[in-house]
């Protein structure tokens, strides 16, 4: 089974912020993995013992991938990411993927990488502190799009809810993340 956790604050006062970009993705990544015949997609279902929203793609009544959104806010991720690896047995190096925003990477951009972090990201370093390693994929969604003239701090800007164009454009690169994600790790 594969994981995909993508990071975001639970709430309508967080939805459509670059700090949401890993929950924007997996919706994404739910649709595209119901039109694919091959899978019988679920709902999102929030599981209490998990503190998240799971939803499971199946094939022949078997679940191939959980798409995973903790609803812990992102400064707790680790907490149910953790919960979740002991339960399903995951193996965390080669089955487990992390989605997340970066202020290190422009709007439009994004990064598959394994081991690899911004600077600072709280809900990323819950992750590693809680399984103990930071060896699993991470996809890396720029969502850096201030001017220099506008340098608000990081901690402000990704809790402002974005445009319409840079949501739109968050859709375009989620299309491609999907596909050279499926290069990387099979589903």
């Amino acid at each position: 089974m594969l994981l995909i956790v993508g990071l975001g604050n639970p709430g309508s006062k967080y939805e459509n912020t670059p700090h949401n970009a890993g929950y924007l993705f997996l919706d994404q990544l739910r649709e595209f993995l119901g039109w694919d015949t091959l899978y019988s997609v679920g709902d999102w279902e929030e599981d209490k013992m998990f503190e998240s929203q799971i939803c499971k793609a199946r094939v022949g009544g078997e679940t191939k991938v959980m798409l995973v959104k903790p609803l812990t806010f992102m400064n707790a991720s680790g907490r149910a990411v953790s919960k979740i690896v002991k339960k399903f047995e995951v193996r965390v190096s080669s089955g487990l993927v992390v989605v997340h925003d970066d202020l290190d990477i422009k709007l439009g951009q994004y990064k598959l990488q394994r081991a690899k972090s911004p600077k600072a990201h709280n809900g990323i370093t819950s992750v590693e502190l809680s399984l103990g390693t930071n060896d699993f994929l991470r996809l890396r969604i720029g969502v850096e799009n201030r001017s220099e003239n506008n340098r608000i701090p990081g901690e402000d800007y990704v809790l402002n809810k974005m445009s319409q164009e840079e949501l739109d454009t968050l859709k375009e690169i989620g299309t491609d993340a999907t596909k050279s994600l499926r290069t990387l790790v099979e589903f």
